[in-house]
C-alpha cells in the first residue's frame, strides 16, 4: 500500500468522521460532509474555523436567518396577544417544546389558555398549539413547569382561575405527542365550562405551581407554594399536590390530593422551586424558605403516599433549613440531582445583609439519609469557594444569578445566568449561559454570549440539550407593552462524550436476537409503533413500549429516528 493511498484514506476519513460529529444527529450526512470538506481544506491553508464552532457561541446554523437572527430559531407567527413562556425542554428527537399563557381568542370569559409552541430541531419551522377551551385562565403573572411522560405525552403546570375568581389553584394539563389536547384527562369534573384541566381547589387564594415531577405509575406531581393558612393570614407554605394518570386529585396522598407544610417562619414565604422522585417513591421538594427575616435553600420530604416526613425535618412538619451559601439572602431558583446522587441547589447570594449586590450562587450536598443531607463533594475549584460544597462567582458590579441548571453527562453544569443590573429597566434584559467544571470552576473552553430578550417580563425561562450537546435556551420577547412572542435560541457545543448505548435494547438484562436484534432491525428498517414492538418484547422489559424503544436509541445510541 503506498504512502500516498495511506494519506489520501486518512484524509477521507477524518472528514467523515468530522461530518459525522457535527451533524445534529450524529449521523452520515451530504451537508455536513460538505461543511466538514471545507473545513478541513481550510485548516490545510492555516485558516482557522474554530470562531464558527467554538462551543457557547450563537450557533449560526440555527433558524432560518443567520446573517440577521443568528442562533434564533425562526419567529413564531403573531397568532395571539401575547405568548408568555412557562417553561420548555428539548424533546428525544431534538424538536423544542416550550409551553406557556395565551389569550383567549374568540372565547369567553377573556384570559389566558394553556398553549405551547414547538420548534423543529433545526429552527426553521415552528407551529403554536392552544390548550383546552374551557372556563379556566392562566394567571397573567404564573411560573409554572412543563414535563414529559413516557408516553411522550407533555404535561404542563401553572396556577389558574376560575371564570372571573381573583383567587388562583394549582392546575395541570396534558397534551398528545401531536400536541392536541388530551381530551381523556380530567374530564367530567364538578365545575361548570371545565373541560381537560387538572385542579387542586377552587378554595385555594394565590397557590402557584413552580415544579412537576412524573412519577413511573403515571401519577402526577406539582408543586410550589400555597398561602399560610386561611383568608387574613399572610405569607406562603411549601406544598404539593398529585393527580391520578386520568387527571383527577389523589386522594391517598396528603389531605385530599394535596399536602402543605407549616412554614418555617411566622409570616413565612417559603416556596418549591424543584422536585426530585427517589427510587423508593419518596418525593424531595427543594426551594428556599425565609427564617428570622433572610431567606436560605431549604428542602422537605414526603413518603410515596405523601406523609410529611418529619424525621427529616427533626421531628417538625417544617422544611428542613439548609447550609446558608452567602451571608443571610440566599434565593434558589434550581435544583437538580446528580447521576451519584448529590443535589444541587442554585440561584443567588447576597454577600453580607446590607449588599445589595447578587451574585451567582450554588450549594451541592450529598444524597439525603433518614434524616439529613450528608456532606457534599467540595465545590473546591469554584472562583471563590466557601467551605464545603459551595460555589460561589466573585462579587461584581451588577446583579446576576442562576435561574435555570442542567447536567451534562460528563458531569459538567450547564448554568443560565441573568443579568438584573438594569433590574428597573425591562429594556434589553441580557441572559447567558455558564459552564461548570464539575468541581465548581469555570469551564475556561466555555465562551460566555450575551442573550437578549427585549422589554420582556419573563425573559429566558430554561435550558435544554439537544442529542448533538448543543444548548437550548428558551424564553419569552415582548414585541409591545401588551405583545409578545416565545423565541429559543441555540448555542455551540460538542456533542455529549457519554452515552449508554447498549444492546439489550428492551433493558431486561439479556441480549437476544429474538427481542433486541428484532428490535433494532425493524427500526433500522424505518418500522414504527407496535410494528417494530409486537412480539418483541423480552420478559421483565424496562423498555417496553415504542415510545421508551424509540427514545433510547435516539438518546442513547445516536439513531436517526422519525417522531
Amino acid at each position: 500500500m503506498s504512502v500516498g493511498y495511506r494519506s489520501f484514506r486518512l484524509f477521507v476519513e477524518t472528514v467523515v468522521n468530522l461530518s459525522i460529529a457535527t451533524s445534529p444527529k450524529g449521523q452520515f450526512d451530504v451537508h455536513y460532509l460538505i461543511r466538514s470538506l471545507t473545513a478541513v481544506v481550510l485548516a490545510l491553508f492555516g485558516v482557522s474555523t474554530a470562531s464558527v464552532a467554538q462551543i457557547g457561541t450563537l450557533d449560526t446554523t440555527f433558524g432560518s436567518n443567520p446573517s440577521t437572527d443568528p442562533g434564533k430559531g425562526v419567529l413564531i407567527a403573531s397568532q395571539f396577544d401575547y405568548f408568555r413562556v412557562l417553561d420548555g425542554l428539548v424533546l428525544p428527537d431534538d424538536r423544542i417544546v416550550v409551553g406557556g399563557a395565551c389569550p383567549s381568542i374568540a372565547t369567553l370569559p377573556a384570559g389566558a389558555r394553556f398553549c405551547v409552541a414547538v420548534w423543529s430541531s433545526d429552527g426553521t419551522s415552528a407551529q403554536m398549539y392552544l390548550g383546552p377551551p374551557g372556563m379556566t385562565r392562566v394567571r397573567g403573572d404564573a411560573l409554572g413547569a412543563i414535563a414529559r411522560q413516557t408516553d411522550g405525552k407533555i404535561v404542563l403546570a401553572a396556577p389558574c382561575t376560575w371564570i372571573t375568581a381573583s383567587t388562583s389553584t394549582l392546575c395541570a394539563v396534558r397534551f398528545n405527542t401531536d400536541f392536541t389536547v388530551d381530551t381523556t384527562f380530567a374530564i367530567d369534573l364538578q365545575f361548570p365550562g371545565l373541560s381537560n384541566v387538572a385542579i387542586q381547589s377552587w378554595t385555594e387564594r394565590d397557590a402557584y405551581a413552580n415544579a412537576v415531577a412524573l412519577q413511573p405509575d403515571g401519577k402526577i406531581v406539582v408543586a410550589g407554594q400555597c398561602p399560610n393558612g386561611g383568608v387574613g393570614s399572610t405569607g406562603f407554605v411549601m406544598c404539593a399536590q398529585r393527580f391520578l394518570p386520568n387527571g383527577y386529585g389523589d386522594n391517598t396522598f396528603g389531605n385530599g390530593g394535596e399536602r402543605r407544610f407549616v412554614g418555617v417562619a411566622a409570616s413565612p414565604l417559603d416556596r418549591v422551586k424543584d422536585i426530585a422522585l427517589a427510587t423508593d417513591g419518596r418525593i424531595m421538594l427543594g426551594g428556599e424558605c425565609q427564617n428570622s427575616n433572610f431567606v436560605y435553600p431549604c428542602a422537605a420530604r414526603l413518603s410515596a403516599a405523601g406523609a410529611i416526613d418529619s424525621a427529616f425535618s427533626s421531628g417538625t412538619q417544617k422544611p428542613k433549613i439548609l447550609s446558608g451559601i452567602g451571608a443571610g439572602n440566599d434565593f434558589i431558583n434550581a435544583m437538580k440531582v446528580q447521576p451519584n446522587g448529590e443535589f444541587i441547589f442554585a440561584g443567588h447570594c447576597i454577600n453580607s445583609p446590607s449588599s445589595t449586590v447578587r451574585v451567582p450562587c450554588a450549594l451541592r450536598l450529598g444524597e439525603p439519609n433518614s434524616t439529613q443531607f450528608t456532606t457534599g463533594t467540595n465545590f473546591s475549584g469554584a472562583a471563590t469557594p466557601v467551605g464545603s460544597g459551595i460555589l460561589r462567582e466573585p462579587t461584581a458590579a451588577g446583579h446576576f444569578e442562576i435561574i435555570r441548571t442542567t447536567l451534562q453527562s460528563d458531569g459538567k453544569i450547564l448554568a443560565l445566568l441573568r443579568d438584573g443590573t438594569a433590574e428597573g429597566s425591562l429594556n434589553n434584559r441580557s441572559y447567558y449561559v455558564r459552564r461548570y467544571n464539575e468541581d465548581g470552576s469555570a469551564d475556561a473552553n466555555w465562551t460566555q454570549s450575551a442573550i437578549t430578550f427585549q422589554n420582556t417580563l419573563t425573559g429566558a425561562v430554561a435550558l435544554g440539550q439537544q442529542s448533538n450537546g448543543k444548548v437550548v435556551v428558551m424564553g419569552y420577547r415582548s414585541v409591545s407593552a401588551s405583545n409578545g412572542l416565545p423565541e429559543v435560541y441555540r448555542l455551540n457545543n460538542r456533542p455529549n462524550p457519554a452515552r449508554n448505548c447498549s444492546s439489550d435494547i428492551d433493558g431486561d438484562g439479556k441480549v437476544l436476537p429474538t427481542t433486541d436484534g428484532l428490535l433494532l432491525a425493524r427500526a433500522s428498517a424505518g418500522l414504527t409503533g407496535n410494528s417494530v414492538t409486537s412480539g418483541a418484547i423480552g420478559v421483565g422489559a424496562q423498555r417496553g413500549t415504542w415510545t421508551a424503544i424509540r427514545d433510547y436509541l435516539i438518546t442513547q445510541c445516536g439513531m436517526a429516528i422519525a417522531p
